[in-house]
This record gives C-alpha cells, sequence and structure tokens, in this order.
C-alpha cells in the first residue's frame, strides 16, 4: 500500500491526552542519556520476534516454577515485562495479522484458514520501510508462510522449514554489518514450539490435537511443552547474542510475545483455537530498549498485541500515519501505543480488549470484568479480580453488567463491520 511521506520524529496526538508529557519524559531521557547531546541520536533497530503458543504463565519471569526460559527471563529483568498482555484471538494467524496491521479480527477479517491479508492493508513493515529501515522476515511453523500475505513491506521473507531460526537470524544480521549497516533494521521472527523433532518425540504434536489428551498424560505433555519453551528461548539467546557481538543492544528495540496460549485440559480441551479464555489468549510481552525503558520494570495495565505496532513508532520516533490502526475513540478502543506504561506512567483509564474466535466465540474485558459471548445468547461473565481462572460465571448473579457488556460487545463488532476489511482467499503457492 502506497503512503504518503512521512516525518521522522514527529507524531500526530489524537490518540491519548496525556502525550505530551510522554514525550517530554522520552526525549528528555533520550537526551539524558546520550553520550553527546549534541549529535543526533543513533539509528533504532527493532527486532520483534513472536513465539508462538507461548504461555505467559509458564515463563519463570511470569512466577513459573521451572527453569524454562533463562534469556527471556534475562530480557525481563533488563527491560520491562507487561503482567497482562492479551492476544485478539487463540490461534496464530488472526493474531499475527493484528500484530502487523494494529486491526483487531474483527475488521482485518482474516478470521478462517482459507482466508488471507490482502495488499490494500497498510502494515508495520510498510510504514518503517518507507522511513528507510531495512527490513527481512526470518520465520518457521504454521500461518507464516509468504502466501498469507504477512511478506507485504519485507525486504526478505525467509520461511524456515522447523524451529531453527536463530541461526537465520544471526546470519542475517551478519550480512546486514558486512553490507556497512546503511539503514537501521526491523527484523520481525516467528518461533513456533510444536515443531523441533530433533528435542522431542514425532508423536508430540498428535498430543495436542483437540480433545486427543487424556488427563493421564496431562504431565508429560506440559513436561513437553516445558522443553519447547526452553528450546525457543534457546533460539532467541542466539538473537540476544548477536546484537551484544555487533554492539546494538543499547540502540535496538527488543520485543517478545506469543500469538496466543495454549490448553491444557482446563476447559477439558487441548491444544488452541478452542476458546477465548485466559489460558488461550493470555500471552507474554516483554520490552528492552535500554536508552529508554528501566530494567526490571513491571506494569500492571492490560496491553494488547493490536499496540504493538504504534509503540514501536513511537519508540523509533516514527510519525504514526493516519491510516494505520484502528482509529474509534468514542468506544475506547482505538489503537494505542504503550509508551505511557514503559517511560512514564497510566493515565488511569481503562481500555476495553476485545476477541474474536472465527465469529463464533467473541469476548470484551473492561476493567475487572471478562465477558465471552457464544453462538446466539451463551453468555459467561467473569470477576477477574477475583477469579483469574476465569471459573465462575456471574451472568446471572450480576445480569445487569452482564447485559451492560453484551452491549458494548455488539456495539464494538457493528462498528468493526462498518469499515474496511482486508480479507481475501488464501492461494497456497507453496514455501
Amino acid at each position: 500500500m502506497m503512503l504518503d511521506p512521512i516525518i521522522p520524529s514527529a507524531r500526530r496526538t489524537w490518540f491519548n491526552p496525556v502525550l505530551p508529557a510522554v514525550l517530554s519524559v522520552v526525549f528528555a531521557i533520550a537526551c539524558d542519556r546520550a553520550i553527546e547531546p549534541t549529535r543526533p541520536a543513533p539509528p533504532t533497530h527493532v527486532l520483534l520476534v513472536v513465539i508462538d503458543s507461548l504461555r505467559a504463565d509458564h515463563l519463570k519471569s511470569y512466577g513459573y516454577a521451572r527453569d524454562t526460559s533463562p534469556s527471556l527471563d534475562r530480557l525481563a529483568r533488563e527491560g520491562a515485562r507487561f503482567e497482562t498482555a492479551l492476544a485478539p484471538t487463540s490461534w496464530a494467524l488472526p493474531s499475527l495479522v493484528t500484530l502487523l496491521t494494529a486491526l483487531p479480527p474483527e475488521q482485518h477479517g482474516v478470521i478462517r484458514a482459507d482466508l488471507a491479508l490482502s495488499d490494500d492493508a497498510l502494515t508495520l513493515t510498510e510504514v518503517l520501510k518507507k522511513n528507510g529501515f531495512a527490513t527481512a522476515a526470518i520465520v518457521a511453523g504454521a500461518n507464516s508462510d509468504p502466501d498469507r500475505g504477512l511478506s507485504q513491506g519485507f525486504d526478505r521473507y525467509t520461511y524456515v522449514a522447523g524451529g531453527e531460526v536463530g541461526s537465520e537470524v544471526v546470519a542475517w544480521m551478519t550480512e546486514w554489518d558486512r553490507g556497512g549497516r546503511v539503514d537501521p533494521f526491523f527484523l520481525f521472527v516467528k518461533i513456533p514450539l510444536i515443531a523441533n523433532d530433533e528435542v522431542l518425540p514425532a508423536s508430540f504434536a498428535a498430543m495436542f490435537r483437540p480433545n486427543h489428551l487424556e488427563v493421564a498424560d496431562v504431565e508429560r505433555a506440559l513436561d513437553l511443552y516445558d522443553r519447547e519453551i526452553r528450546f525457543a528461548d534457546s533460539q532467541l539467546d542466539l538473537m540476544l547474542q548477536k546484537l551484544e557481538a555487533l554492539d546494538l543492544t543499547h540502540e535496538t528495540v527488543v520485543i517478545v510475545t506469543s500469538s496466543h496460549g495454549e490448553e491444557f485440559l482446563e476447559r477439558g480441551n487441548t491444544g488452541h483455537g478452542n476458546t477465548l479464555h485466559g489460558e488461550s489468549v493470555r500471552v507474554p510481552l516483554i520490552v528492552r530498549f535500554p536508552r529508554l525503558v528501566d530494567a526490571g520494570k513491571i506494569i500492571v495495565q492490560p496491553a494488547r498485541l493490536m499496540d504493538i505496532g504504534s509503540t514501536i513508532m513511537m519508540l523509533a520516533r516514527i510519525r504514526e500515519p493516519d491510516e494505520f490502526g484502528f482509529h474509534h475513540d468514542t468506544i475506547g478502543i482505538a489503537t494505542r501505543d504503550l509508551t505511557e506504561f514503559l517511560v512514564g506512567e497510566w493515565n488511569g483509564k481503562d481500555v476495553l480488549v476485545c476477541g474474536d474466535l472465527a465469529g463464533k466465540s467473541q469476548s470484551i474485558r473492561l476493567g475487572s470484568y471478562k465477558l465471552i459471548h457464544r453462538g446466539e445468547d451463551e453468555i459467561q461473565l467473569f470477576n477477574l479480580e477475583l477469579d483469574p481462572d476465569e471459573k465462575h460465571d456471574l451472568s446471572k448473579t450480576e445480569s445487569q453488567r452482564a447485559r451492560a457488556y453484551l452491549n458494548k460487545l455488539k456495539r464494538w463488532r457493528e462498528t468493526c463491520a462498518e469499515r474496511p476489511h482486508y480479507a481475501r482467499a488464501h492461494r497456497p503457492t507453496g514455501n
């Protein structure tokens, strides 16, 4: 999609009344931390890593007992960790499209396996490329092949068979370094969890077919799952080591998240793509950018995958184009950047978090309550403060609140239906 010229180091201010204060903090810190304030700040590079199927509660930095994620935990210590980050759905393709377009599934429309992203959509990658970034994607696993429409804007889009993407990322960085570091880079990396046959038996993937797992197998499945997390973490470690070797740690925004979680019989299901409950949509979100973000910061306010693109632009000092993302502040769910949390303080305003699962199940979360709507009239209401595992349905005892949330959800979906959609038929071409 063609863009008007974008002016670096400026940004529109529609999205948040505290933006002027945040900007002051951002650039005051940037000047304060610069070695030579009279010289331009070094270029900002971006490494965005998605680890598929990764539940936040299986990382030690999120309180897990096992040592599954030493590299991710180190990243959290050196940067900021969002305690509650939420994917818009519970399977990869719609979440990845949301991540790269800042559009919710209800608008972009890529909600089924037979669909792909249209070229009419404006992606984060295209904005960064227009602003002089070298852009590359190194991806593996399902729903990330180039014919899904995710490759638009990338100078290079490499699909890797299996899960060993770390060496490919290192090779790309080495080539970029030898080329003279002409442009700042945007590297998008996707690591699948259930893919590494050398580490785990081939039967592992079969174990995660919905409703295949028996209760007696849960402990073994969790052990395999944790081993896969450790493998994915080792791939991330290769990337972080290469950044250090190239002396790029200080000027690189590193963001690690996931496209969805994974179920282990919490509702009688296994795998993903079954529900919109917490175990399926709560994902990690860790941001390291030593130039601006204080080490060890923990942010408790909910964050959404659809906010990551705007956050990257803000940290990279790029003006966000009006046509990027979702802008409808009157219903409280506009795309926002997360800089106010990373370098400032929360403005006290809750944000709506909506979810969609192929149009068959929807959710809405605001403050401490969450509502899930299935089919024609099946609803569930949860108080997340008292019931974080979403076990106790309050839709009958708090019926008035349930109706209010359901009405908000319906208005939200009607608003999305009125806006352009960017889904097209998926036309497989091979990898």
